[in-house]
């Protein structure tokens, strides 16, 4: 994802992926209150009017990748399926088509053939060899062998994280959560509108599709993956410019890393 005008603090990429700092509206969020000895399970269920992703950018792209490559998989153990009706008293009439749906197939992978153990030629064959029902079953064989042995599910992300972004004005009100009383931070709003000067918290301004946000890094909640996507083109608005996300990508991680010592103890 390519951002260019760094003095907007949104931008706007062609939803190919999930990225981090994309921001999206109404989002159901259930969440699990206890499990009872009974069948029935106990759960709030909420929704949030924006919230933001903060997986990591390389895990999203590696994960997106990744679940091209398994649906590829799919297609490969689909025409195995086929294949492996067949042996070598097959003629090639048979064997041509399983061989160029993969050859079809090798077109959508994402990574360089040497990272599956195969190479271009695995994808030719010579003129002398179009009617050699061996040579079609080595190449099928090897293919499928190889898709099958090196495409694994390693880099994919079960969940993704979020935080919502709660509403500046019911935020400072402390009336941001339904059913729950938090703090009036009235008194400090000028303060984090102008500086994020609590470590708590980060201010957002407002875009042309967002009013101004808050976002408490003690909120922070992960989604199923699938869930997400699922609601990704309809709910997405747009996402934070790469210097706005990585400031809040550095600051919810320093809040997650920071270390409370004992009362009477200091850093130095």
């Amino acid at each position: 994802m390519s951002f260019r005008n760094v003095d907007s603090i949104f931008c706007s990429h062609m939803k190919d992926r999930v990225h981090q700092g994309d921001i999206l509206k109404n989002i159901k969020f259930i969440q699990i209150k206890n499990l009872p000895e009974e069948k029935n399970i106990d759960y709030d269920s909420y929704e949030f009017p924006y919230i933001i992703i903060l997986s990591q950018e390389c895990d999203l792209k590696w994960d997106s990748e990744n679940h091209i490559d398994l649906e590829i998989l799919e297609e490969v153990k689909a025409i195995h399926d086929d294949y492996s009706c067949l042996n070598e008293k097959d003629n090639c009439d048979k064997l041509k088509p399983i061989f160029f749906k993969l050859i079809n197939i090798s077109k959508k992978l994402r990574k360089p053939l040497e990272n599956y153990s195969l190479k271009n030629e695995d994808f030719s064959i010579r003129d002398q060899d179009l009617q050699n029902t061996k040579k079609y079953i080595n190449k099928i064989d090897n293919i499928i062998l190889n898709l099958t042995k090196t495409i694994n599910s390693d880099k994919c992300l079960p969940n993704i994280l979020i935080c919502p972004a709660y509403l500046a004005t019911d935020f400072f009100k402390g009336n941001h959560i339904a059913n729950k009383k938090m703090s009036n931070m009235d008194s400090k709003d000028k303060l984090l509108k102008k500086n994020n000067e609590f470590k708590r918290y980060h201010f957002i301004s407002a875009g042309e599709k967002t009013p101004d946000l808050v976002i408490d890094f003690k909120h922070f909640f992960t989604l199923p993956r699938e869930y997400l996507y699922s609601l990704y083109n309809d709910h997405y608005l747009y996402s934070l410019n790469v210097i706005f996300n990585e400031s809040l990508a550095q600051r919810f991680s320093f809040f997650l890393s920071r270390i409370g010592l004992p009362e009477g103890h200091n850093s130095e």
